[in-house]
């Protein structure tokens, strides 16, 4: 199928592509927020399968549709001109994408940049609040997000109800302890690895992980399990080493969580979202959570008056994409981490 440039009154074509899953939609372009897709489809990560073939399929069961504009959402650096993801074998070639989309306007994004962007946008009903603590709308905003990796993003407060991303790759950072247990898994960890990341033990993969280090604690061998694996035995109450693994996920979360509320200074909210949290359910100890937040020595209080909320709308990197595609032109280019003008 090739692209339609059309006129103004097209589509946009949006994408989160995250490590398991690639989701597309299609909008009309004239709708923006809070409207419903006119066409929208999840893709499974398959080896036989690349990210332009996907597209391509996805947009001709869309129909002959005019695009003005496209904005993926790439959970990977958007570096260079081919961009390689993290923990899936797809790469976008973004040369190539231009050529196929020769008449659509291209933003590119890391995946928790879009969702970062969703934050000023989401109505009550779609964040649940984990403390009673204000909503300073002049601070800075934190989201933190375990799936298939660990995304992390900022959002930064400019003034006139504008704001600025800050995404980097802080789920690479090393993973800290509190604690001497703590501490002990993770030395596990490091031996295994060689690096103890927060991604690492913070993840649907490190729920393994973690399950794993903790029964070589105690000696036990134990077989090979799936993130689902984990949380299942966790959820029937008799495995205390899945239980332990669900417990330490919490915490480190948690310690990650606190030193991002205060490299930002987090009083706009520390917002948590992410696959493993929604399959986790009650087993996501929020009193834990909130207790290790905020166990900072002598900024302990200082963690205490930060807001703290879960995001519970499904796939908000959609509502951050329409957000930025709704922005002006200047405000898109400062929030994209690559950007190409529609073609005349």
């Amino acid at each position: 199928m090739g692209v339609s440039r059309g006129d103004r009154k097209g589509c946009w074509l949006l994408a989160d592509i995250g490590g398991t899953n690639a989701r597309f939609a299609l909008y009309d372009g004239e709708s923006g927020l809070g409207s419903a897709p006119l066409h929208r489809q999840v893709v499974e990560a398959r080896e036989d399968l690349d990210f332009l073939s996907a597209l391509k399929s996805f947009l001709k069961e869309a129909g002959d549709r005019a695009l003005v504009a496209t904005a993926l959402a790439v959970a990977a650096p958007i570096r260079g001109r081919v961009i390689q993801m993290t923990n899936r074998g797809w790469r976008i070639d973004i040369p190539a994408l231009e050529r196929y989309l020769s008449g659509s306007e291209l933003l590119l994004l890391n995946d928790f940049t879009a969702q970062v962007l969703a934050l000023p946008v989401l109505g009550a009903e779609s964040c649940r609040a984990l403390n009673d603590r204000p909503v300073h709308d002049q601070s800075a905003r934190v989201l933190l997000g375990p799936g298939t990796g660990l995304g992390m993003a900022g959002l930064l407060p400019l003034g006139g109800g504008r704001w600025r991303p800050v995404v980097g790759e802080g789920g690479h950072m090393t993973q800290a302890a509190l604690e001497d247990s703590q501490a002990d898994v993770l030395a596990r960890v490091r031996r295994r690895f060689g690096h103890a990341s927060v991604e690492r033990v913070v993840s649907g993969a490190g729920l393994v992980v973690l399950f794993q280090a903790v029964a070589e604690g105690e000696g036990k061998t134990v077989p090979d399990l799936s993130p689902s694996d984990v949380v299942a035995r966790a959820a029937k109450e008799q495995c205390p080493l899945a239980q332990a693994a669900v417990g330490f996920f919490t915490d480190f979360l948690a310690i990650s969580a606190g030193n991002a509320a205060l490299a930002f200074g987090a009083f706009g909210g520390l917002y948590l979202t992410g696959g493993v949290l929604r399959h986790l359910g009650p087993l996501f100890d929020e009193q834990r959570f909130r207790r290790i937040f905020a166990d900072k020595g002598r900024f302990a209080d200082y963690l205490e008056d930060v807001p703290l909320f879960r995001v519970v709308q499904r796939d908000p990197a959609f509502t951050g994409l329409l957000n930025l595609l709704s922005l002006p032109e200047e405000e898109r280019v400062a929030c994209a981490a690559y950007r190409k003008s529609r073609s005349p």
